[in-house]
């Protein structure tokens, strides 16, 4: 984010650690910030399953960014 504050992908991968660390507030604010930059964001467009070797890690993420609100 220091880099790139815009990078979508970067507040994606702050919502999934925040989920995982349980800190659910805090994903909340995350996902809220990456709505701001992409208002149409939704866990279930944001990437093609095919584009992972293990489609699991997909659904985690996925499952991950709707636990956010996203």
């Amino acid at each position: 984010l220091a880099a790139d504050p815009q990078s979508v992908r970067a507040h994606l991968c702050r919502v999934v650690v925040a989920v995982r660390g349980g800190d659910f507030a805090g994903a909340r604010i995350w996902a809220n910030r990456l709505l701001t930059l992409e208002p149409e964001f939704r866990a279930e467009r944001w990437s093609a399953e095919e584009c992972f070797r293990d489609p699991g890690v997909f659904h985690r993420i996925a499952r991950d960014l709707r636990e956010a609100g996203l």
